[in-house]
């Protein structure tokens, strides 16, 4: 379980606590010398079920192909911690469950997420100038914030 928050975290680990899932945590507050253990503590402990991480910490350097489901507890601008989970050496389907809010400001990071996503698919492509424009206006549409502030400065 991902998510930007410990205190997310502290939550969801209460009432795994409560339910009798064991858990590990992996956030700022595990030092240095504890996190190998506390990862091999979930690879290898079939007891462990779940590890709970910040995005901080779990986003970059991990492997973690022993886990099948990634809890996204709030959209993220970058998805880096599913790239934990979808990695060479991954042998079974990944499920992905993302938590958002309707009508909020996350519902707004996961569009944007996506028009990132369609435009970098679409450049990586080689398709030609006209429709490149078309796809950075849809991501405009994505940002209407961000991108009419810059455009006045």
């Amino acid at each position: 379980m991902f998510s930007t928050w410990r205190l997310t975290l502290d939550l969801i680990e209460a009432a795994l606590n409560q339910a009798g899932i064991r858990s590990v945590r992996f956030d700022g507050k595990v030092s240095q010398a504890q996190r190998q253990p506390v990862l091999n503590e979930f690879k290898s402990n079939p007891e462990v079920r779940v590890i709970l991480l910040t995005l901080q910490c779990g986003a970059v350097g991990l492997t973690l192909t022993e886990a099948s489901r990634a809890y996204l507890m709030e959209p993220h601008w970058r998805e880096q911690a599913l790239a934990r989970i979808h990695r060479i050496g991954q042998e079974r389907e990944v499920i992905t469950v993302r938590f958002y809010i309707r009508k909020s400001f996350e519902v707004r990071v996961m569009e944007t997420q996506q028009s990132k996503k369609n435009l970098a698919g679409f450049l990586l492509s080689g398709h030609d100038g006209d429709q490149a424009d078309d796809s950075v206006g849809a991501l405009q549409v994505g940002l209407p914030g961000v991108i009419n502030s810059r455009q006045r400065r």
